[in-house]
């Protein structure tokens, strides 16, 4: 069973019960996965657009990025124990809730399922992909598009 290791470096009383809860439903949707752990950050802005212009050269922050250790070539700084990291801005998660008129809960699972689902190796360059990945996320989650 994939464990949730969750850290919060940002600003709010976050706690991962509810988000071990989503994981765990999320499993039951899910091929197996080998790994033992899965690393959810919560951040500010500043901290997402450093990573974001580091490992993405873009110099502004987003809402969530992921990364899978499968995809780390130096075996040195590969954990193999551990499916990857998700990082969150909550003060971005917190802007397009209020554009999308929806909680900041709602939309943090979404971009947590988003960045679990990306790790998984589903994507959305095309259209089709696009669907695929917001068809399960959207069944994992329990909502309507």
């Amino acid at each position: 069973m994939l464990k949730l290791l969750f850290i919060n470096d940002a600003t709010g009383n976050f706690t991962d019960k509810e988000l071990a809860s989503l994981l765990k439903r999320a499993l039951k949707f899910l091929p197996s996965i080998p790994e033992k752990t899965l690393e959810l950050i919560f951040i500010d802005d500043q901290k997402m657009k450093e990573i974001n212009l580091k490992t993405r050269q873009i110099n502004k922050p987003t809402d969530v990025l992921s990364f899978a250790n499968r995809e780390i070539s130096n075996t040195a700084l590969k954990d193999a124990a551990c499916l990857g990291q998700i990082f969150i801005s909550v003060e971005t998660a917190t802007k397009n809730a209020k554009e999308l008129h929806q909680t900041l809960k709602e939309e943090l699972n979404f971009l947590f399922i988003h960045g679990l689902l990306h790790l998984l190796g589903y994507d959305h360059q095309t259209q089709i992909e696009d669907e695929k990945m917001m068809n399960l996320a959207y069944k994992i989650l329990r909502r309507k598009q």
